[in-house]
Protein backbone atom coordinates (compact mmCIF):
# COMPACT_ATOMS: atom_id res chain seq x y z
CA UNK A 1 0.00 0.00 0.00
CA UNK A 2 1.15 3.32 -0.57
CA UNK A 3 2.28 5.47 1.80
CA UNK A 4 -0.43 8.39 2.70
CA UNK A 5 0.56 11.60 1.18
CA UNK A 6 0.79 14.63 4.15
CA UNK A 7 0.08 18.47 4.04
CA UNK A 8 1.35 20.30 6.65
CA UNK A 9 -0.43 23.81 7.05
CA UNK A 10 2.15 26.39 9.22
CA UNK A 11 5.78 25.16 9.87
CA UNK A 12 5.89 26.62 13.71
CA UNK A 13 7.11 24.26 16.92
CA UNK A 14 3.46 22.37 16.41
CA UNK A 15 4.24 21.31 12.81
CA UNK A 16 8.10 20.80 13.55
CA UNK A 17 8.37 18.97 16.71
CA UNK A 18 5.08 17.16 17.08
CA UNK A 19 3.77 16.13 13.51
CA UNK A 20 6.72 15.83 11.15
CA UNK A 21 8.74 13.76 13.12
CA UNK A 22 6.42 11.02 13.64
CA UNK A 23 5.68 11.13 9.91
CA UNK A 24 8.98 10.98 8.75
CA UNK A 25 9.29 7.93 10.63
CA UNK A 26 6.28 6.21 9.93
CA UNK A 27 6.48 4.14 6.84
CA UNK A 28 2.78 4.90 6.27
CA UNK A 29 2.98 8.42 5.95
CA UNK A 30 5.23 10.76 3.26
CA UNK A 31 5.76 14.30 4.28
CA UNK A 32 4.20 15.65 0.29
CA UNK A 33 3.87 19.38 1.38
CA UNK A 34 3.89 22.44 3.71
CA UNK A 35 0.95 25.53 3.53
CA UNK A 36 3.37 28.68 4.88
CA UNK A 37 2.54 31.76 3.61
CA UNK A 38 5.51 34.02 4.55
CA UNK A 39 9.14 33.57 2.17
CA UNK A 40 12.17 32.79 4.06
CA UNK A 41 13.73 35.34 5.71
CA UNK A 42 17.28 34.71 3.92
CA UNK A 43 18.91 31.43 2.25
CA UNK A 44 19.78 30.15 5.32
CA UNK A 45 16.57 30.58 7.42
CA UNK A 46 15.91 27.47 8.70
CA UNK A 47 12.79 28.08 10.45
CA UNK A 48 10.91 27.81 6.93
CA UNK A 49 10.14 24.86 5.33
CA UNK A 50 12.01 25.52 1.59
CA UNK A 51 15.30 26.37 3.58
CA UNK A 52 15.04 23.30 6.62
CA UNK A 53 12.93 20.28 4.02
CA UNK A 54 13.82 21.41 0.58
CA UNK A 55 12.31 17.61 -0.16
CA UNK A 56 8.82 18.86 0.96
CA UNK A 57 6.51 21.30 -1.64
CA UNK A 58 5.95 24.14 -0.48
CA UNK A 59 2.65 26.38 -0.97
CA UNK A 60 2.29 30.28 -0.10
CA UNK A 61 -1.65 29.71 -1.31
CA UNK A 62 -4.10 28.58 0.58
CA UNK A 63 -6.25 27.77 -2.83
CA UNK A 64 -2.52 25.56 -4.58
CA UNK A 65 -2.44 23.90 -1.18
CA UNK A 66 -5.56 22.65 -1.19
CA UNK A 67 -6.17 22.05 -4.93
CA UNK A 68 -2.91 19.82 -4.68
CA UNK A 69 -4.51 16.41 -5.72
CA UNK A 70 -1.74 14.36 -4.06
CA UNK A 71 -2.45 15.18 -0.41
CA UNK A 72 -4.02 12.63 1.18
CA UNK A 73 -4.17 14.26 4.78
CA UNK A 74 -4.20 17.63 6.01
CA UNK A 75 -2.49 18.72 10.01
CA UNK A 76 -3.52 21.95 10.54
CA UNK A 77 -0.41 23.19 13.15
CA UNK A 78 -1.68 27.24 13.16
CA UNK A 79 -3.33 29.02 15.82
CA UNK A 80 -6.87 27.28 17.33
CA UNK A 81 -8.79 30.60 15.49
CA UNK A 82 -7.51 29.71 12.26
CA UNK A 83 -8.23 25.61 12.50
CA UNK A 84 -12.01 25.62 11.97
CA UNK A 85 -11.74 27.54 8.38
CA UNK A 86 -8.53 25.63 7.38
CA UNK A 87 -10.34 22.13 8.77
CA UNK A 88 -13.33 23.19 6.43
CA UNK A 89 -11.86 23.70 3.42
CA UNK A 90 -9.58 20.41 3.62
CA UNK A 91 -12.78 18.42 4.14
CA UNK A 92 -14.69 20.69 1.46
CA UNK A 93 -11.52 19.35 -0.92
CA UNK A 94 -11.66 15.86 -0.43
CA UNK A 95 -9.28 15.28 2.10
CA UNK A 96 -8.83 13.87 5.77
CA UNK A 97 -7.70 16.32 8.35
CA UNK A 98 -6.14 16.55 11.64
CA UNK A 99 -6.50 19.20 14.38
CA UNK A 100 -4.31 19.12 17.68
CA UNK A 101 -6.98 21.11 19.44
CA UNK A 102 -10.40 21.75 18.44
CA UNK A 103 -11.21 25.30 16.85
CA UNK A 104 -11.50 28.18 19.02
CA UNK A 105 -14.95 29.55 17.45
CA UNK A 106 -17.24 27.61 19.41
CA UNK A 107 -19.97 25.14 19.45
CA UNK A 108 -21.75 25.83 16.35
CA UNK A 109 -18.90 25.86 14.04
CA UNK A 110 -17.51 22.27 15.94
CA UNK A 111 -21.45 21.46 15.16
CA UNK A 112 -20.98 22.51 11.55
CA UNK A 113 -17.72 20.63 11.43
CA UNK A 114 -19.23 17.34 12.28
CA UNK A 115 -22.15 17.75 9.90
CA UNK A 116 -19.69 18.51 7.01
CA UNK A 117 -17.11 15.78 7.80
CA UNK A 118 -20.07 13.33 7.78
CA UNK A 119 -19.31 11.49 11.11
Amino acid sequence: MAPIQVGGIGFGLSLKVFHVPYVDENSNFHLHAILQRSPPKSKDDDSHVSVARPDVKWYQSEDEFFADKTIDLVIVGTPAETHFHLAKRALESGKHGKLEITSDNGCSSDCEMDVNSHC
